[in-house]
């Protein structure tokens, strides 16, 4: 291998998802804990203005140890981006978890009866069908957006709910499981396609990451401001980030959920055609054929089928 070829390889490692999502928000994390032991809070003193003077007196040397740090702080960030996803879904260390998760799926059956209160509305006056049918229709959109389909996998938090029903309802209406089919649809996308959906992803994972390193942010400072006196209010600085970090990740769900359902409404066929199979003549025998694959992928077993090779 050439040096241009090594160098090439080298630099593949930061491609725009590592620096956006994983370095930018430990790279703001870190320096918010560096400003305040660059400002003396391990002495007992917080003085702003000596922010500037340690930061400028740094030498080369130090400046790559810096570098350094962070990228392998990076690394262990990017590795671990699945634990930091279900850790905000699931929420271990919250206090009252059960009783949240309890509070969900009460909230979960409520909303399933507004919703199946539409099979009785023919027994209401007609000035009230009206509104039955309207909450009927925002219960079971809520219901498909904010909850798995069954109580067994409600979860305690809002974000864990919510992907839980993203996960649940796309591509449902034409058969596919996404769990099983999602993978492998997600390799014929075309790029125009893919890269809503990276988009969406990132703007997803970019908030948990943050919001992950803001609360780290704050319990590493808040030792080194204790000292300081009043100064350790600016602990709420990086706590309030921290919320709205998560506030982002919420609204990032539905976002997420529409590029991967557009996905499945657009290429599922495409999927289809990479398998060589023949593609179906209408929704019903889609529906059959995608159910059929998708058990066949969760089991791993084998589905007899004719080939179509153009």
């Amino acid at each position: 291998m050439n040096p241009a070829d090594l160098a090439s390889s080298a630099l593949s490692i930061f491609s725009a998802r590592f620096l956006l999502v994983i370095l930018l928000p430990v790279t703001a994390g870190s320096l918010y804990v560096l400003c305040l032991v660059w400002a003396g809070t391990p002495d007992g003193g917080f003085v702003a203005s000596a922010i500037g003077d340690t930061a400028g007196k740094l030498g080369a040397g130090r400046i790559a140890l810096l570098l350094l740090a962070l990228l392998v702080v990076g690394f262990l960030f990017q590795a671990a981006l699945p634990v930091i996803h279900r850790f905000w879904q699931v929420l271990p260390v919250l206090p009252g978890r059960s009783a949240r998760r309890r509070a969900h799926v009460r909230s979960k059956h409520r909303l399933e009866a507004t919703r199946d209160a539409v099979g009785h509305v023919l027994t209401l006056p007609a000035h009230e069908r009206g509104a039955v049918l309207l909450a009927a229709r925002q219960a079971a959109r809520r219901l498909d957006n904010d909850y798995p389909p069954h109580d067994a996998h409600v979860l305690p938090t809002v974000l864990g709910n919510s992907l839980g029903a993203l996960w649940a309802g796309v591509g449902r209406s034409h058969g596919w499981s996404a769990d099983a089919a999602w993978p492998r649809l997600y390799a014929v996308l075309p790029d125009s396609t893919r890269l809503l959906v990276d988009d969406a992803r990132n703007a997803l994972d970019q908030a948990l990451t943050l919001t992950t390193v803001w609360v780290l942010a704050a319990f590493a400072g808040l030792p080194l401001l204790i000292p300081a006196g009043w100064w350790v209010l600016l602990t709420m600085v990086p706590l309030a980030l921290a919320v709205l970090s998560h506030r982002c990740a919420l609204a990032a769900v539905p976002v997420y959920r529409t590029a991967v359902q557009n996905a499945f409404d657009l290429h599922r066929l495409d999927l289809l055609r990479a398998l060589h199979l023949p593609l179906p003549s209408d929704t019903a025998a889609e529906r059959l054929l995608a159910t059929s694959l998708c058990d066949t992928w969760h089991r791993g077993t084998f589905l007899p089928t004719p080939y179509d090779h153009p």
